[in-house]
């Protein structure tokens, strides 16, 4: 499994991360020490101290740039101009994760209750669509956004909920979450369209946290 020695608060790190959670590629995080010279496995692997570094078997490398560039070449054949053009206009935010389905929903169960989302239910959508691999539909609610687009508009508060998906294809588990800021566009209200954006990266976040590998 690939391991990235890196660090939460390094914005090159997040760069990383967020291309091995796009890519559905799983992934161990090694966390390093803020002072440089205490990096001494980092400083093994490629010389200095600089973070991120990604290890793929015998493969080693540094620099998020050369890491981003190297996880397309290997994990996908799009061109760049299509990927960003396929990322821009997707309404969702995708990730495939490490473990079971039954597991991945019990994580994103958690997840959503420790980052402060209301849950509001769980629909079990495979029996209904005839799917003969699992698909749950998680509703929640972070209240202060969907405040904001109730007083706005309160026609369209729906608009203002999360829909997480929890699936399986290909044998692997995967989760998705509807684009907060895709959502609330109908609306036409900048300072709610900034906010989706801000629960947007949140959510980022916190896909990208169930993607690695505990």
């Amino acid at each position: 499994m690939i391991q990235l020695y890196q660090a939460e608060w390094c914005p090159y790190s997040h760069r990383v991360r967020a291309k091995l959670t796009e890519l559905g590629v799983p992934y161990q995080t090694i966390n390093v020490a803020a002072e440089g010279q205490e990096r001494t496995e980092v400083e093994e692997l490629t010389g200095n101290t600089a973070i991120p570094v990604l290890v793929d078997g015998e493969k080693v490398v540094s620099d998020s740039s050369q890491i981003v560039s190297y996880l397309e070449a290997k994990y996908t054949s799009e061109t760049g101009d299509a990927r960003s053009q396929r990322e821009e206009l997707s309404p969702t935010i995708s990730g495939a994760v490490p473990f079971s389905f039954g597991e991945a929903l019990e994580r994103t169960r958690r997840a959503l209750r420790e980052a402060q989302y209301k849950l509001l239910g769980e629909l079990d959508l495979a029996p209904v669509l005839s799917r003969q691999s699992p698909l749950t539909i998680f509703g929640a609610l972070e209240q202060e956004f969907a405040k904001q687009v109730a007083d706005v508009n309160p026609g369209a508060t729906s608009l203002g909920l999360l829909q997480i998906s929890i699936y399986e294809q290909n044998g692997r588990a995967h989760i998705s979450a509807i684009k907060p800021e895709s959502a609330v566009a109908p609306i036409r209200n900048s300072e709610i369209t900034g906010d989706g954006h801000e629960l947007q990266e949140r959510l980022i976040d916190l896909i990208e946290s169930l993607g690695r590998e505990s």
